[in-house]
């Protein structure tokens, strides 16, 4: 009886303990020239300081205005350890449309961080920023730590380079 008890108490408490912590944001998607990426994969690398994830859509102006923006900030920083990914999110029903619209788009302005498309949201509702009905609040911009983390998140690109200079200054 007492073994029984002790098995109860260390399954309760482990499961306690799990419900606590926070899921981890990772996610893997393909970017536009169809190379799977992996935000664990690029975290775990010994090289990364931190991720910046900021979702996208061709049709958010700030979103595209910030993008030179982030170039500069990425050519400066990668050194250091920042690493970039632009979540493209599609809007219209048609996604391969989205999709082709997006790619166009990257190709002719030739930024070389990575951008992967989120062709079903999924990985816009693990964030928060997609609802049940797909409708997204953008830009959202998301720094991720080591462990797969929120260290910061903001729909101003401007407030997240505030975050990202001086950390990248150390």
């Amino acid at each position: 009886m007492r073994s029984k008890l002790i098995l109860l108490l260390v399954i309760f408490s482990h499961f306690f303990i799990c419900a606590g912590a926070e899921p981890s944001l990772n996610f893997e998607l393909y970017t536009l020239d169809d190379r799977l990426y992996s935000s664990a994969g690029v975290i775990a690398k010994p090289d990364t300081g931190m991720l910046v994830v900021d979702f996208f859509s061709i049709h958010c102006e700030p979103c595209k205005k910030a993008l030179p923006e982030w170039e500069k900030a990425y050519q400066k920083y990668k050194d250091k350890g920042l690493r970039f990914v632009v979540v493209a999110l599609p809007v219209e029903e048609d996604r391969d449309a989205e999709f082709k619209k997006i790619r166009e788009f990257f190709e002719s302005n030739k930024y070389s961080f990575p951008v992967v498309f989120d062709k079903y949201s999924i990985t816009g509702k693990k964030f928060g920023i997609v609802d049940k009905d797909g409708s997204a609040t953008i830009p959202q911009i998301f720094i991720l730590d080591k462990n797969g983390q929120v260290s910061f998140k903001n729909a101003s690109h401007l407030e997240i380079m505030k975050k990202i200079e001086p950390a990248m200054a150390k």
